[in-house]
């Protein structure tokens, strides 16, 4: 009876410590993919960025973008 109760208490123990080693790793690997989240999310805001702005100066120069009052002349 004594033996039971130590081994059920030994088990419980066991998977309490399984239990809190995986939660750490979910937390642990949600962590890292939220930070690869915002990682690409800079990435790609500062490559539309730059492709915007030389998109846009690339056109003026071309003359295939022009202010309004430029196409009367």
């Amino acid at each position: 009876m004594e033996t039971q109760r130590m081994e059920a208490a030994r088990k419980r123990r066991v998977d309490e410590n399984e239990r809190r080693n995986l939660q750490q790793r979910t937390f642990k690997s949600q962590k890292v993919m939220a930070e690869k989240k915002v990682m690409s999310r800079l990435a790609a805001k500062d490559f539309l960025y730059l492709f915007k702005r030389d998109t846009l100066k690339m056109m003026v120069d071309e003359g295939t973008l022009r202010k309004p009052f430029e196409h009367s002349l």
